[in-house]
């Protein structure tokens, strides 16, 4: 928990043991969340080779070092078994530690052991870089919200359109992940895309490590179906994500990534990249954040293109919602708004995919960080998923996918848009998106963020001259008129619960259309 003298190590090995290893220190604050600002350091006396396992006590240097962050760095494993002979072949391969102390040697040459032992969360903090993955029957899982690939394929929700299949790396095998897509494809299912693995970042896996295993889950998906598209690495981060430096200083987690695989001849095989999105921290979650969406997506594609993302590659948003952590805005006005500026900002910078997470009816829940009721779906449900009401993002949803655009499988156009409604902070005020759909359309999204004040605002298209819409204008309003939540006796409600309304406005130069207070409009017809 701070910084203490250190010059000394005692390290318990079990079999298989390491026979090289370094001890080193962290420079930084924290190697873990803030692995942009350290080095790991190697202790005076902390290079091992030749080692034998058994209880080993180390004297690091000859005085002590002040230390926060210790690790154990091993390059090379002894391949003894666990037991001889061998039950399984996994049991002779890796490392195997039984406990480890840091502390100093004293003046009687005895170790003083700094770190704290228990079989429980009372222990000092520790972190270990892999574990088994694989189980004993015993320990099957059966607690777990994962439904079966049958019962998502045969349930409707996908309308029989290709879907993005997950499969698991970190925590599985090659073989389970081409047996998995081996019975999807024998079942007829249609697939879109497979998205490999989830979360490196947050598993804190270097970069190298996590694309040695994509080239590997690669290969054996690839000798299933050599059609199959696969991408990831489903990063949980949407900024910049940092790794401890390599021998050349470089600290991009995900430029790193790239580079392993353009080594390895494998950069073919990232057929998209994907990501999670939650921009704001529950329970410090305000109205004016609203503001900061735009520009938030904007940094987030701009990185990944500086971190060397192909070009051409095709970027999903593959799990977002408002925070990562339940808050009532995420069913709120402000849930539904955020919604609609997301999936317009990311598609007009070229985002290929937006995927709504999460789709199944669920009841509320209360923040683990402070009393706030919510969910990350569309709906409010019963425990047992009986569906009582709609939450703001359906409506939004419905308003990005049958209003905004037409509902048919053809190609939209993406055009730019903007507005000189700007807020103090600089911010637009209200946000604009405009495609030209296949019906021949022209449809404009536009999102008041002012929760206060309603905004009339003309329209114009410009080319080369300029053009305005003409007949008939068909707008579509979703404000608090249509949608107001209610966070009532620590639970919650919506009344009214939409729906969204639609009316029909005339054309031409001038003609002013009324954005009401913190509202989604759509305004939707042909231009002259």
């Amino acid at each position: 928990g701070s910084k203490q003298p250190v010059n000394a190590i005692q390290i318990n090995w079990a079999n298989p043991y390491a026979t090289q290893y370094k001890i080193q220190y962290w420079t930084g604050p924290d190697p873990l969340y803030t692995d942009n600002e350290g080095n790991w350091i190697t202790l005076p006396n902390g290079t091992v080779t030749g080692g034998t396992g058994g209880i080993v006590t180390l004297q690091l240097g000859a005085t002590t070092t002040n230390v926060e962050f210790v690790r154990v760095l091993m390059t090379a494993p002894s391949g003894t078994c666990v037991e001889t002979p061998a039950v399984d072949p996994r049991d002779c391969m890796g490392y195997a530690v039984n406990e480890i102390g840091i502390g100093t040697i004293n003046g009687s040459g005895q170790f003083v052991d700094l770190v704290q032992h228990a079989p429980n969360q009372n222990q000092t903090i520790t972190y270990c870089s892999s574990v088994d993955s694989w189980h004993t029957p015993a320990l099957e899982e059966t607690g777990e919200e994962q439904a079966g690939l049958d019962l998502v394929f045969t349930s409707g929700i996908t309308r029989g359109l290709p879907a993005v299949i997950p499969v698991t790396m970190l925590y599985g095998t090659p073989e389970s992940a081409a047996n998995e897509l081996a019975y999807v494809e024998s079942k007829g299912y249609n697939i879109g895309y497979v998205e490999m693995g989830e979360e490196p970042d947050g598993q804190f896996i270097v970069p190298e490590d996590y694309a040695a295993l994509y080239v590997q889950w690669a290969k054996a998906l690839h000798a299933v179906d050599p059609d199959l598209r696969l991408g990831g690495p489903v990063l949980e981060s949407d900024q910049e994500v940092y790794a401890w430096p390599n021998a050349s200083g470089n600290r991009s987690w995900l430029n790193r990534f790239f580079q392993y695989l353009t080594v390895h001849g494998a950069i073919d095989q990232l057929a998209f990249m994907s990501y999670e999105h939650y921009p704001y921290v529950p329970c410090q979650i305000t109205w004016d954040l609203l503001q900061q969406e735009p520009s938030y997506t904007a940094r987030t594609l701009a990185t990944w293109k500086q971190d060397g993302l192909p070009a051409g590659t095709p970027i999903f948003s593959t799990e977002t919602n408002v925070a990562y952590d339940y808050d009532a805005h995420q069913v709120s006005l402000f849930g539904a708004l955020w919604y609609s500026d997301f999936v317009g900002v990311f598609l007009t910078l070229g985002g290929s995919g937006a995927y709504y997470y999460e789709y199944e009816p669920l009841p509320l829940f209360s923040s683990s960080e402070c009393n706030s009721w919510a969910n990350y779906g569309m709906f409010v449900a019963t425990p047992q998923s009986r569906i009582l009401e709609y939450d703001s993002q359906y409506f939004s949803a419905q308003i990005l996918t049958q209003q905004w655009s037409d509902p048919v499988n053809a190609t939209h156009y993406v055009y730019p848009a903007s507005t000189n409604l700007v807020a103090q902070s600089g911010a637009a005020l209200v946000t604009s998106y405009a495609l030209l759909r296949p019906d021949g359309q022209w449809s404009l999204l536009l999102i008041n963020k002012d929760q206060d004040n309603a905004h009339p605002v003309t329209v114009t298209f410009s080319d080369t001259s300029q053009h305005y819409f003409s007949g008939s204008v068909t707008q579509v309003t979703f404000g608090e008129q249509q949608y107001t939540w209610h966070p009532e006796n620590a639970y919650g409600y919506a009344q009214p619960d939409g729906p969204f309304t639609t009316s029909s406005q005339p054309g031409g130069s001038g003609t002013l259309y009324t954005l009401e207070p913190g509202s989604i409009t759509v305004l939707r017809g042909s231009i002259e």
